[in-house]
């Protein structure tokens, strides 16, 4: 709570920032295409083991990547954005090439993002850094080896703070087209804290879940209303 406190409390810098230094504000609407990778977070687990002199530490990793389409409103200084997108997952083992099972997802992700608009070329092109938080709704999830495990999607749904850049690129008076390039940081979510408490309920084994990393990537047409 503390965290999501303060995330809160640096968005509203953000916006209040923006607004002190551009007071003429807009809104436009839009949509396009968005590419996302993620890993979504890591459990490690360190075993003890008599017949070893040291624990035996291993990690276990989901990583996903989406396809998919998003829609955006934005009020020059805030950008509210909506996108379905799908594609593979797999489940990694630490030191593994390859991963030790695949499956396949489908979710609704949201995202609200402070930016600050500056224009360049004329007014023709405008940039702008981004900063914000996502949410990812998992609507579908299986896993081919066990045909559709998580029984609960919304297991993997995940909590991330984003942090990146964009332009909008004039294609006439009213119409643009925009990119935007985002990293994030994910917190792990229920999926990897129960798998954590099933595996500490093995004796002499701890467990412990982290975040990780992703980036995504956006392409869309805009329309200043």
């Amino acid at each position: 709570m503390a965290r999501k406190s303060l995330l809160v409390a640096i968005l509203l810098v953000v916006f209040a920032g923006g607004a002190l230094a551009q007071p003429q504000f807009g809104i436009s609407v839009g949509g396009g295409a968005l590419f996302d990778h993620a890993n979504l977070g890591y459990v490690r687990t360190r075993a003890s083991d008599p017949a070893q002199t040291a624990a035996v530490i291993n990690s276990i990793g989901i990583e996903q990547t989406g396809f998919g389409a998003w829609g955006f409103l934005d009020v020059t200084f805030a950008e509210l954005s909506v996108g379905f997108m799908g594609g593979p997952v797999d489940w990694y083992r630490e030191g593994d090439e390859e991963p030790t099972h695949f499956g396949s997802f489908a979710a609704l992700d949201f995202s609200l993002m402070g930016r600050l608009p500056f224009a360049l070329a004329g007014g023709n092109i405008s940039v702008f850094p981004l900063l914000g938080i996502g949410y990812s709704v998992v609507l579908m999830s299986r896993e081919e080896f066990t045909g559709g495990y998580p029984r609960t999607p919304s297991h993997l749904n995940s909590f991330r703070i984003q942090f990146g850049a964009g332009g909008d690129f004039n294609i006439s008076e009213r119409a643009f087209v925009r990119t935007s390039v985002l990293g994030a940081w994910r917190f792990a979510g229920r999926y990897l804290d129960d798998l954590a408490g099933e595996l500490r309920n093995e004796p002499t084994t701890e467990a412990t879940t982290r975040g990780d990393v992703g980036i995504t990537v956006k392409v869309g047409v805009g329309l200043r209303l």
